[in-house]
Formats: C-alpha cells, structure tokens, sequence
C-alpha cells in the first residue's frame, strides 16, 4: 500500500516508482474498503490496471492521460466520473461494470475504443462522454432515458440502435466535426 495515497476510503495518489502495471487492493492495512479513486493516476506511466471489487466510484480524471490499453470496470461500479479515460490513446478495449449508472462527461473521450457494451443499467450518459474515439456502431439499452449533447461526436459510428425508452436526444448527439 506504500505505492497509494489514501485519504479515508479513497485512492487519491500513485507512486509511479511503483511500475507501470497497477493491482489497486481491496482494502486498506486498517481493513477499509477502497471505494473510490480520484485523480490518482492522472498522467501516471501505466500500462495496465486491476481495480479491486469493492469500489464504487472512479471519479472524475483518476485515469486521465496513462498508457492503458484496456480496462476492466468491476460490476461494483456505479458511476465514471468525468474525463475519468480520457486521453489514453492506447485504449481500445473496456469492460464496463453491469451497475454502472451513470458515464460522466468526457469519459472515454480521445481514446482508441472501436466497440463497447452499455450495460442495462445505465441511465445518463453525459457530453462528449464518447467523444474522439473510434466508435463504430452502439446500442443505447433501454435504461437509457436522456442522451446529452456532443456525447459520440466525431467518432466512426455507422450503426446506432436508439430503443424507444430515449425520451429526449440533445442537439449534435451524433455531430461530426
């Protein structure tokens, strides 16, 4: 745990002299659980991360700007916060929690995606949240309700399915640039 910097249930810092592939615990040497992470591994030197069962969060930046390459959100998950990925051009493939709620705003904007899954539980997906990436088709599932503006502008989209639960789509959803 010397390589995290904790700050209550949360993972706040990284030591980069710790490497470049990152397991997160689950728990703290005092037995509390990590929750959350926030900033800690914005511009950090990483390849590659396992983040622990027991967090609910992943808050906005925690993993902006790194060298990942693909990701795994445990089923723990419940919220992205915002530009949680973004700028990790090496990013091509994520695997999203099947609890997540909510993706934040620019999320996995800029990153080198071609193809995600949306669980069935989300309900908001915010601006620019797919932004820049190589997306090239999507499926909106029906938990779906409101798709916010700009969220998969400039991507290679061919193929949305938008169910009919989407009440309400904001202008340049889907703009190019």
């Amino acid at each position: 745990l010397s390589c995290f910097e904790i700050y209550g249930n949360s993972i706040v810092g990284y030591d980069d002299k710790c490497g470049e592939n990152v397991v997160i615990p689950e728990e703290t040497k005092e037995g509390t659980k990590i929750t959350s992470i926030s900033e800690a591994f914005n511009g950090a030197i990483i390849k590659s991360v396992k983040l622990p069962e027991s967090l609910k969060e992943i808050g906005s930046n925690a993993f902006a700007s790194t060298l990942i390459e693909e990701i795994t959100i445990p089923n723990s998950v419940e919220f992205i916060g915002a530009y949680a990925f973004m700028d990790n051009y090496h990013l091509s493939k994520v695997t999203l929690s099947n609890t997540l709620k909510e993706i934040d705003s620019g999320a996995f904007a800029n990153t080198n995606i071609k193809t995600i899954e949306l669980p069935n539980t989300l309900e908001k997906i915010y601006s620019y949240a797919f932004a820049n990436t190589k997306l090239e088709n999507i499926i909106i599932p029906n938990s779906v309700k409101k798709l916010s503006n700009v969220v998969f502008t400039n991507t290679k989209i061919k193929e949305v399915t938008i169910p009919s639960s989407v009440e309400e789509i904001e202008h340049d959803t889907f703009d190019e640039d």
